[in-house]
């Protein structure tokens, strides 16, 4: 007996594919014949009832709207972290097979390792080695840094400060190489040394009171020799407190200048006092020379050039006499 679309009697329940098309009974069995009625099997999804539906092998067809993943499946997440890498790694210029079949050869890597080998056995040593701890290169980094602000304080943008405190020299000879004094208006002159390995030092002549200062000078281009003779007037007292002289030195030579005690004032049985030899530089003396004149008594100041060729020479000597 048949009422609309239910089979009575049928061994199984008949459901259609997608198409229309017979699939399958409960226990999997094919209905015979094809053609015979079917029961539709509803499912209702809240709100409107909706056909279940098999595919062609007559298995129901699911959708799950969410699923537990299995352990240790990846998630979104690290699908999108997997992602970002591998898109990171396209374009990237990657050594190939053969470029790489380059780099190192089986003889060259033996190479590498007996030159491992090498640095292993030299450094095997050096575990006795005293090297320094963190602790005491912390140290030092500490002294460093003190020495750095001991330095700032004593330079400014113009270089090294003055230095104020007084400075001992070591006894016996101490080469201190070039040294820079400081005139009267803060300007820094090199110091010199005179011919008898002396500072040299200019002597403020201080005339005492009643006497007369006496400067006797020359500056002329010399070619041989000259002399500059001063006669002291008789009964005076002459003090010589300074003698000093000067070359251009152009033509590499010396010119001798001396300072000479002149009893008769004709230049014989003469007394040297003083003497420089002068190339393109400047000397000067320091004297307390003392004479009394008779009226033939002078003092004469001899300058020589001694190549004969001509030089711009200065010379002088001063001092004071009783008025």
């Amino acid at each position: 007996m048949s009422s609309g679309n239910v089979i009575v009697n049928q061994p199984g329940v008949r459901l259609e594919d997608a198409t229309g098309n017979e699939a399958a009974t409960k226990d999997t069995a094919t209905i015979t014949p094809a053609s015979q009625p079917v029961i539709p099997i509803a499912g209702v999804d809240g709100t409107t009832a909706r056909t279940v539906r098999v595919d062609s092998g007559g298995r129901v067809k699911v959708q799950a709207d969410a699923l537990p993943l299995p352990t240790g499946a990846a998630t979104e997440t690290k699908l999108e972290a997997v992602r970002a890498l591998v898109a990171s790694l396209d374009g990237k210029d990657y050594a190939t097979q053969a470029t790489l079949a380059t780099l190192a050869t089986e003889a060259k890597l033996e190479q590498v390792r007996t030159l491992l080998a090498t640095i292993d056995a030299d450094t095997g040593s050096l575990a006795a080695e005293d090297f320094a701890t963190e602790v005491t290169l912390a140290a030092l980094l500490t002294n460093s840094a003190d020495i750095e602000t001991i330095l700032a304080a004593i330079r400014d943008t113009a270089g090294i400060k003055k230095i104020t405190d007084g400075v001992q020299l070591q006894a016996g000879s101490s080469n201190i190489g070039k040294v820079f004094l400081e005139d009267g208006l803060g300007t820094g002159k090199l110091a010199s040394v005179d011919g008898s390995n002396r500072l040299a030092v200019t002597a403020n002549v201080v005339v005492p009171a009643a006497s007369v200062s006496v400067n006797v000078a020359v500056v002329d281009d010399l070619t041989g020799l000259a002399d500059t003779v001063y006669v002291v007037p008789s009964g005076k007292v002459l003090t010589i407190s300074r003698f000093a002289g000067g070359s251009e030195g152009n033509s590499g030579k010396v010119t001798e200048v001396s300072l000479y005690d002149d009893p008769l004032g004709t230049g014989a049985g003469m007394t040297l006092l003083r003497t420089m030899f002068l190339g393109t530089s400047n000397y000067e003396y320091s004297l307390d020379h003392q004479v009394t004149g008779d009226g033939t008594f002078a003092i004469r100041m001899r300058r020589d050039r001694l190549d004969g060729a001509a030089d711009r020479v200065a010379a002088f000597w001063d001092g004071y006499r009783d008025a």
